[in-house]
């Protein structure tokens, strides 16, 4: 699939195995290892392969090959969220609040991209990371990005239905 995933954190590394992410019973079995949630200054990164479903071009901006936008965005939310699993209860999930970012430079799809998320602020169940996406020494994004920690039932059961 293309996902290397690095831990720079103080619990076990994932095996590189992207679906491992969704792997919450895993997940909560690491979680369980630590007696904090959500701490000022923890920290989550991994290495995407970018491929060409990471381009400008499957965006729909036609022979523009680089990594885009969204593409650099969805790494960060990954990154962030990422940190969070480690950290919930199996009856959470965790969803997108607000996302603050410059995309700074371009990247040639096939490049290695870093995304990483550091924890800056924690509200209650709103936690507030500092992001950033690198090819090598080139920062690529920079920002962050918020997210809230919520029963996974009830907000699913709050969504309207089609």
């Amino acid at each position: 699939m293309g996902v290397t995933i690095v831990s720079i954190c103080t619990w076990p590394a994932f095996d590189g195995d992207i679906a491992t992410l969704l792997d919450i019973p895993k997940l909560n079995r690491i979680r369980n290892m630590h007696s904090e949630r959500f701490k000022v200054g923890g920290a989550y990164a991994y290495t995407v392969e970018t491929e060409a479903r990471h381009s400008a071009e499957a965006y729909g901006n036609e022979g523009v090959d680089v990594v885009a936008t969204p593409a650099l965005i969805g790494m960060l939310e990954v990154a962030c969220h990422s940190y969070l699993a480690l950290h919930m209860d199996e009856d959470e999930a965790t969803v997108g609040t607000r996302v603050d970012v410059q995309h700074l430079a371009a990247v040639p799809t096939g490049a290695p991209v870093d995304a990483s998320s550091t924890v800056a602020e924690v509200d209650g169940r709103r936690v507030t990371f500092d992001v950033e996406a690198r090819w090598g020494d080139v920062v690529l994004m920079r920002g962050q990005h918020e997210r809230a920690v919520v029963d996974h039932e009830k907000f699913m059961a709050s969504l309207p239905t089609l």
